[in-house]
Order: C-alpha cells, then sequence, then structure tokens
C-alpha cells in the first residue's frame, strides 16, 4: 500500500502519503466492526492501523465461543426400580 500511495502521490509529503495509504487501508478492509475497531485507535500511519488490525483479528481468534459440554444424568434414563 505504501509503495503505490509513493507511485501515486509521489510529489506529497510523507505525512501525507502515511494518512492516505492509511486511509485506503481502513477502507480496504471487508469487516465494517473491524473498520470501526481500527478508527477507534486514531492511526496515524498505515502501520498504526495494520498493528490494529491484526489485534483485533487476534482478539476475534482467542473469543471464539466454545459451547459448553452437556452433561446427561444416565441415572435419570433408567426405569424406576
Amino acid at each position: 500500500m505504501k509503495r503505490l500511495t509513493r507511485k501515486i502521490y509521489g510529489d506529497a509529503p510523507d505525512t501525507i502519503r502515511d494518512l492516505l495509504a492509511r486511509d485506503h487501508f481502513v477502507d480496504a478492509v471487508n469487516d465494517d466492526e473491524m473498520q470501526w475497531a481500527i478508527i477507534q485507535t486514531k492511526p496515524t500511519r498505515i502501520e498504526d492501523a495494520l498493528g490494529s488490525a491484526i489485534e483485533y483479528e487476534a482478539f476475534q481468534q482467542t473469543n471464539i465461543r466454545i459451547p459448553e459440554p452437556v452433561l446427561i444424568d444416565y441415572a435419570m434414563m433408567l426405569p424406576p426400580a
């Protein structure tokens, strides 16, 4: 992304190119919740936005809900004695 913005906006100052690269990166994210999470961190450079995206993805992956095991009381299934 940085290479592309450097190529397209070659005459722009580095700070402007960093902002443009960051904006293009955030716009390219296909997950609305991830986009919002990245924006909430107020990144100033594409590296900051990428770091936020990686943290968000890691958080999402570690918080996948695993269903609780169902305990079956087999004694309840036996006919009355």
